[in-house]
């Protein structure tokens, strides 16, 4: 059985912004923690190494079940409500991806001010990739699925089917 090819480009969009976005929380991470530490010995340089590869790990793991999830439940009823509308730009994508992570970002900050007790890079670094993911997922989604190319694919169909 083949996966259309909207569902390949929600789990490929959600690979990549995770792999991005862990690949800088576990290098900053990292960095933070060889700050703290110093370079004294190698002992707390691969403390510090350590640290990031395990944060890198947890921040793939969250961050791909998170941007799933939000592909599929918001991601993917925007794609099909945009298609429908004929709004298929990768503008109209790049808004309203934008316009939702900032909600998002928003949402989860104010419910979790009384509990932050995060380092500040940390809660600058989830802020930053919360509110950029959904942009950047929108633009690999848009760049798999096309949906521009399927309006004019359509119009040019009807047109044909009428002659």
């Amino acid at each position: 059985m083949l996966i259309p090819k909207t569902h390949k480009a929600i789990f490929i969009a959600a690979l990549v912004t995770s792999t991005i976005y862990a690949t800088i929380a576990g290098t900053v991470v990292s960095a933070c923690d060889m700050g703290i530490c110093g370079f004294d010995t190698n002992e707390n340089l691969g403390s510090a190494l350590f640290a990031g590869a395990a944060f890198f790990v947890y921040a793939f793991v969250c961050g791909l079940l998170i941007t799933l999830l939000c592909g599929y439940a918001i991601g993917l009823p925007v794609h099909l409500a945009l298609r429908r509308l004929g709004k298929s730009t990768l503008e109209n994508y790049l808004f309203v991806s934008s316009l939702i992570s900032i909600i998002l970002t928003a949402a989860i900050i104010l419910r979790s001010i009384p509990v932050l007790s995060d380092p500040g890079y940390l809660l600058i670094l989830f802020i930053f990739s919360t509110a950029t993911a959904g942009p950047i997922s929108a633009i690999i989604f848009w760049r798999i699925v096309r949906p521009d190319q399927w309006a004019t694919q359509m119009t040019e169909d009807s047109k044909g089917s009428l002659a």
